[in-house]
């Protein structure tokens, strides 16, 4: 995502939870066959990488990823201490 390319992935839940409707999926070699013959819309790939640049902007960036880290490790000490 942040290398600002195009993203195919195996269509699983983890996947599917990060890039929605941003990546192409595949679940077979003969799927990614498929999708390299496949001729794409240049304008709707071009919307895909920029959502998910701004994903890695807005929802993954290292102070955020931080944050929730630190929020649940306080969480998980407060359930020791009682």
């Amino acid at each position: 995502m942040a290398a600002g390319a195009g993203i195919a992935a195996h269509d699983n839940a983890f996947n599917k939870s990060i890039l929605g409707a941003d990546g192409i999926y595949f679940t077979t070699s003969s799927d990614i066959t498929t999708l390299l013959k496949t001729k794409t819309n240049k304008e709707e790939h071009l919307l895909r990488i920029k959502r998910n640049v701004e994903k890695i902007k807005d929802c993954y960036n290292w102070e955020k990823v931080g944050t929730q880290y630190e929020n649940y490790i306080v969480k998980c000490y407060a359930l020791i201490k009682k």
